[in-house]
């Protein structure tokens, strides 16, 4: 019996060794919030009528009350809670040479679709304002390999 457990990869706990490798590493509120996950159900969810799914997000105009192009959505911040903290806008520059990358709380921001269909942010702000907020710069060794940047 036991080198039956052992060729399936069970330990005598019945827990599959690569499940032991990847919980390896975790701190123990991770720890803690992956037991409480065992015991919860999958909720599953339907898309709404005026939901935008992230993918269409990135990439997406960011427009001033003037109506003028100001920047665009680069990415999205999310905390340990899912909830989104800030939204990642590239400003100023040439097409991808002198911009910058700042923060917005996306509470100072409207998402919305504009007449044709495009998903779309607009911030009452304007362009000097956006060049001189603190910039964002990404934490490098966090980056995925391949990212934009």
């Amino acid at each position: 019996m036991r080198d039956q457990d052992s060729q399936s990869g069970m330990d005598r706990t019945g827990a599959d060794r690569t499940d032991r490798q990847m919980i390896k590493g975790r701190s123990a509120a991770d720890m803690r919030e992956l037991e409480q996950l065992g015991s919860a159900r999958v909720i599953f969810y339907r898309l709404g009528p005026t939901d935008m799914r992230m993918s269409q997000l990135i990439g997406s105009d960011v427009r001033n009350l003037q109506n003028d192009n100001v920047g665009e959505i680069e990415d999205v911040i999310f905390d340990k809670n899912r909830n989104v903290r800030a939204v990642i806008v590239s400003v100023g520059g040439f097409l991808g040479i002198g911009e910058r990358h700042i923060a917005i709380d996306p509470t100072s921001m409207v998402v919305s679709r504009n007449e044709d269909g495009d998903v779309e942010a607009v911030v009452n702000t304007t362009r000097d304002d956006l060049r001189n907020a603190p910039e964002f710069r990404f934490d490098e060794r966090r980056r995925r390999v391949g990212s934009y940047e």
